[in-house]
Order: structure tokens, then sequence, then C-alpha cells
């Protein structure tokens, strides 16, 4: 008996300090969501901050240079309010991040590029054939596109969801997980993407995309500064790019594929309006 009763308690203790930990954890997120909508003075009645949960941290600095990058997002109408939007705010309220921006050109057209960004299994697909890839993507709740998750088969794995897209497409954000293996690291954490894209010719577009990731100590942060490292990932991310671009313009000029797809009834209905608007230069 007195065994049975000295296992009941260590039972229940146990079970009081993971609720201590559980309810510790989420008053520290609370924290990190609300003193970011304060200190860059977000709109945020859905989030019902209090000012307890609103005062500053110690050791997360918000500049006004950073606020004036978080606000954008409340321009564009991503605002506190649901699961993914809270949570996308209470990263962006993390004491470390890095940013890494792209500007190139990519020989698509813009409206063609935009219709293999909405349809990203069919473009891994697409990939495949003709780079002898292993790309992959889904979407693991069926008609709900603006969720996947993908892979380019070597170093890259991730989902993401799409928070917003403007109007007529050409300009989307993203925000997600994923796992990635530079140099000797393999790293694991939350990013945001934002991808913008514009017209240059009838058969080329420019692009901008804008990766804010958000590591877990100062070590991590200072890695992910680091030039090599930083040069690296935005190679590996501009290899996506590339293999893109010239499997989009063999498919529009007719070359055979390397390595055959099977293709639902569908992907090939879409692939007809990719075609058309490569064709169009639109």
């Amino acid at each position: 008996m007195i065994a049975r009763g000295l296992t009941l308690a260590l039972l229940l203790a146990l079970g009081a300090q993971a609720a201590d930990d559980a309810a510790a954890k989420a008053l520290e997120k609370r924290r990190t969501l609300c003193n970011l909508l304060h200190s860059c003075r977000i709109p945020a009645e859905a989030a019902r901050c209090t000012e307890a949960e609103s005062a500053p941290i110690d050791g997360t600095e918000l500049d006004e240079n950073y606020c004036s990058w978080v606000r954008t997002f409340a321009k564009k109408g991503i605002l506190p309010g649901n699961a993914v939007n809270n949570e996308l705010y209470r990263r962006m309220g993390s004491p470390f991040h890095i940013m890494y921006v792209m500007h190139d050109t990519i020989p698509v057209p813009v409206k063609a590029l935009d219709h293999l960004v909405a349809n990203i299994p069919l473009t891994c697909k697409l990939i495949n054939s003709y780079q002898k890839t292993s790309y992959a993507a889904n979407y693991p709740y069926g008609a709900d596109s603006t969720f996947f998750s993908a892979t380019n088969g070597k170093n890259l794995t991730g989902t993401a969801k799409q928070v917003w897209a403007g109007s007529g497409g050409m300009e989307r954000v993203y925000y997600g997980d994923g796992k990635v293996s530079i140099l000797t690291w393999k790293m694991r954490g939350d990013v945001i993407v934002e991808l913008r894209y514009w017209p240059r010719s009838a058969t080329s577009c420019n692009y901008s995309a804008r990766f804010t990731m958000f590591p877990v100590n100062g070590f991590i942060n200072s890695v992910m500064s680091m030039g090599l490292f930083k040069n690296t990932a935005i190679d590996k991310i501009q290899e996506v790019l590339t293999d893109i671009s010239r499997s989009a313009n063999s498919y529009a000029k007719g070359k055979p594929a390397k390595v055959p797809q099977q293709y639902s009834p569908a992907e090939l209905e879409s692939l007809k309006r990719f075609d058309a608007l490569f064709k169009s230069g639109n």
C-alpha cells in the first residue's frame, strides 16, 4: 500500500510539473507575440493582449527598421487573429532572425511562372521529367492548395502555408518550416518567404525573394550570418529556380521528357494552360 501511495504521489507530482511547464511555455509564446505587436504598433484587437503580456522582453530588441518590415504584413491584410497568423507574428517576435534576399531574372513569362508557382506538385513533376531529379510535393489537406509539403529530393524539405497572395498573383507570402543540409550543418526551423515577380519582357520576368529565418540561439544566428553559409544557402535556392526555368523552357519548346511522368487529367489540363501562357508571352 505504501509503495502504491508513493507511486501515485510521484505520478501526480510529475503531472503537475508537466502542467506547470506547459503553462510557462504558453505564457512565453504569448509574451513573444504580444511584445512584438505592441512594440511594432500592429493592430491587434483580435489577439487580446494584456498590458503584462505586452511588456518588453529582456534580450529581444525590435528596432524601428525591423518593425517597418513587420508592418508590411499588416498593410497587406495579414493580421493576428487566427492560429497561422498568430504563429507567424510570434516568430517575428523572436530574439534572433536572419534574412536572405535574392533578386534576379528568369527566362519565363511572368504569368507562366505564376502558374507554376500556384501548382507546385505539377511543377515538381515537370522538373523531374527534364532534370532527372527527385522533386516531390503534395497537398496534405487535399483540396487546400494553399498548404503544401515539398522537397527537392536532396537537401531541402519543408511544409508551408500561403498566407497571402496579391491580386492576380505575382506576389505571395508563405509561412512554414523546413529542413536544410548546408556544408556540414543540418538545420530545421521556421521560415517566412516573400516572393514577388514582375514582367521584364514578353519572354522573361524579374523576381525578388526574401527568406526570413528565426535561429534558436545566438550561435546558430552567427553561423547563418557567415558569408560562406549564406552564399551556399542562396545557391541551393537558386538551383531550384534554375531547375524550374530550364524545365519550363524545355516543355514549352516541345522537347521530349528525359523521364516520363504520370499526369492526371487535371494536371494535363494545367500543363496546357501553362503552355498557352508561355507561348503568348504572358
